[in-house]
């Protein structure tokens, strides 16, 4: 009887590890290179494919290492492609991301983040593919002159507002609700 239950216990594990090593992310179809998702089957809580999706995500931190690409910004396309590779029309999903603070550093074209940092910036692809995707990028004009970071340095498409603190309510008092990082 001991024996079977091991046994038993044994087997489980073992499929259930090689059904979770099968899986694998995925990215696309809105943002090709990047917010890689896993798929989720059976899920209880119904996606809502006739929904407008509207989100503003605040983006103030990023990772120490200036080689590696912001994994806040990597949630705006993981976002566009959990709804994309679920059936949710790209013309419901609006997103903008407000960025200021220690990011700051991501919204700047690589000529200036190599002058800094010696590479080029990591998150210049993923910002280009979301902003081509439909996402409105918008860097703080008050995080640009404190780090002096100016509006001539920003990746193309990149806008610059008045202030991070302005965005955020205008984006919400449009519908969007708050992703904060």
């Amino acid at each position: 009887m001991k024996m079977n239950i091991v046994k038993l216990l044994v087997w489980s594990f073992l499929l259930n590890t090689s059904w979770s090593l099968a899986q694998k992310t995925n990215t696309g179809p809105y943002v090709e290179n990047h917010g890689a998702v896993w798929k989720v089957e059976n899920n209880t809580i119904p996606l809502k494919k006739d929904f407008e999706y509207k989100v503003v995500f605040d983006i103030t931190t990023t990772s120490n290492d200036h080689g590696v690409k912001n994994k806040n910004i990597d949630s705006a396309a993981r976002l566009y492609n959990m709804l994309g590779q679920n059936e949710v029309a790209k013309n419901s999903i609006h997103v903008a991301l407000v960025i200021h603070s220690s990011a700051s550093k991501d919204v700047m074209n690589n000529q200036w983040y190599k002058s800094k940092y010696n590479i080029n910036n990591p998150n210049t692809g993923i910002i280009s593919e979301l902003i081509a995707a439909g996402a409105d990028v918008i860097f703080c004009g008050q995080s640009s002159f404190t780090r002096k970071m100016p509006k001539e340095n920003l990746i193309k498409g990149v806008d610059l507002s008045l202030s991070a603190l302005t965005s955020l309510v205008e984006y919400q008092s449009e519908g969007c609700q708050l992703i904060k990082y």
